[in-house]
């Protein structure tokens, strides 16, 4: 990694294509290759049983069906899908990921991006991005679960030999910072007992062996032994200085805000800025 930045702007696409457009500039990135993130309040993420219908004919029919799970009309939906591991189903399940967005939403990230002057590749999603990341940290078939703390909330996935098994979002308000609840409170524990129990028993999967925490800055504190007395038995801050090659220029306090971005990035023809 070359460079991370990390600047803040109004969530207008003006304002955003504005704050992109001056980052292309300042790093001279015309024409290079990206991909990006769908914010996670522009997307629904859900599990369907798939029909059975010729593989063409896949995404036309699931998007029917879940038209009664989104908060928008579904002929305004764009999809996309993605399997389940064959072990996290039950015998002779078709269930499938489906991934719904307002096409109107997908648009406009494609236009802020392009008019800055970048090549994009791929949209992405968080659940996918924070599954990138784990992969770094996964030395065997255990699996890793990554939990995102940002603002006053949480957000869990498991992957396990590059496929995500899981992911769960959940509240640590009235914490007015998710980061804090997890040093404070019992609510962080509660929510992690609830999302390892589901995926225990209603995926028949052994809990994943490591814990990634990612939070929106890096806190330096000794992580609480009751996770790793409880839940885990390994639990780290995610260190992108170890587990990337990092230049000396980059400033390692913006990468903590760039967990999503980074992970993206991962994907095959990605880049980070």
């Amino acid at each position: 990694m070359t460079c991370c930045d990390y600047v803040e702007c109004e969530p207008t696409v003006e304002a955003r294509q504005a704050t992109l457009k001056a980052l292309v500039n300042k790093y001279d990135l015309h024409g290079q290759h990206c991909n990006t993130i769908l914010p996670s309040v522009s997307y629904s993420l859900q599990q369907v049983e798939a029909p059975k219908v010729e593989p063409s004919e896949l995404k036309a029919a699931l998007k029917w069906l879940i038209k009664d799970y989104i908060d928008f009309h579904i002929d305004d939906a764009v999809i996309d899908v993605f399997d389940l591991p064959d072990d996290a189903l039950r015998a002779g399940a078709r269930t499938k990921y489906v991934v719904a967005a307002k096409e109107a939403d997908v648009r406009s990230l494609i236009q802020i991006v392009e008019e800055s002057g970048l090549a994009l590749d791929w949209i992405d999603i968080l659940e996918l991005s924070l599954k990138n990341l784990a992969q770094l940290y996964e030395e065997e078939a255990k699996g890793v679960a990554v939990v995102r703390l940002r603002g006053t909330s949480g957000f869990i996935i498991v992957e396990r030999q590059s496929a995500m098994y899981f992911s769960r979002h959940f509240n640590l308000a009235p914490y007015e910072n998710a980061v804090e609840a997890l040093y404070k409170s019992d609510e962080f524990i509660i929510e992690l007992q609830r999302s390892l129990d589901y995926f225990e028993r209603h995926l028949g999967q052994v809990p994943p062996q490591n814990l990634l925490i990612a939070g929106e800055s890096p806190t330096g504190r000794p992580i609480p032994d009751v996770l790793q007395q409880n839940f885990f038995s390994h639990v780290e801050e995610i260190d992108f200085e170890k587990a990337l090659e990092i230049h000396n220029e980059v400033n390692v306090w913006n990468l903590p805000f760039g967990v999503a971005a980074i992970g993206a990035a991962l994907r095959d023809g990605g880049f980070v800025v």
